[in-house]
């Protein structure tokens, strides 16, 4: 860890909150709480001054931004239906929104290769979209791989973006943040073969 004196404050003011970084590692997206349009997603340009630049400004809360990883999209949770759900938009700039959740859903990731997305949904269950490439952005119908062991914490739930699970980059395994009590020797979940519970077709 490097000394105090060596930190620098990337952006200044406000209620911030990091949510991804650009494989490329030229784009920081973040969170910025507003007064007046709640939650946005905000970029902050590594490689252009550190120029910081809105990217979705709407009259709902746009959490947890997640850039794909061939720089072509943003998938991010959205309550703008009443309910979070899982959307996505072109990257760097935002042009019309696909909708990828149908029952709800919040902290989306990406599989590393961009072949697949996941999700928590809204009852615990850990979603799976396989996302075919392409000049438009054309993704299946989610599937469900497994239920997440707990409800996440109220600080979770409450729109915060602090993910709960973290796919291995082949998407085949998963490390799961399980809360557990002081006496507990079980601090850790992880999913092996959970291909095997999905249906064949």
């Amino acid at each position: 860890m490097q000394p105090a004196a060596a930190w620098e404050l990337l952006v200044k003011g406000g209620d911030n909150h990091p949510t991804d970084w650009s494989t490329d590692g030229h784009t920081i997206v973040y969170e910025v709480l507003d007064d007046k349009t709640r939650n946005d997603l905000w970029l902050l340009s590594l490689s252009d001054g550190r120029r910081v630049i809105p990217f979705l400004r709407l009259p709902f809360n746009e959490t947890g931004g997640r850039i794909s990883p061939d720089g072509r999209w943003m998938a991010y949770a959205s309550d703008e239906s009443g309910r979070d759900e899982i959307y996505i938009t072109s990257y760097p700039e935002p042009r019309g929104t696909t909708r990828i959740s149908t029952d709800g859903g919040a902290q989306v990731e990406w599989r590393r290769d961009g072949r697949e997305l996941f999700y928590r949904a809204l009852d615990r269950k850990l979603m799976v979209v396989p996302i075919r490439g392409g000049a438009n952005f054309d993704a299946g119908t989610p599937q469900t791989l497994f239920e997440l062991p707990t409800e996440p914490p109220a600080w979770i739930q409450g729109g915060v973006d602090q993910r709960v699970y973290a796919p291995s980059a082949d998407g085949q395994r998963f490390l799961i943040g399980v809360p557990v009590g002081e006496e507990s020797s079980t601090p850790i979940t992880i999913v092996l073969n959970w291909t095997a519970g999905l249906k064949r077709h």
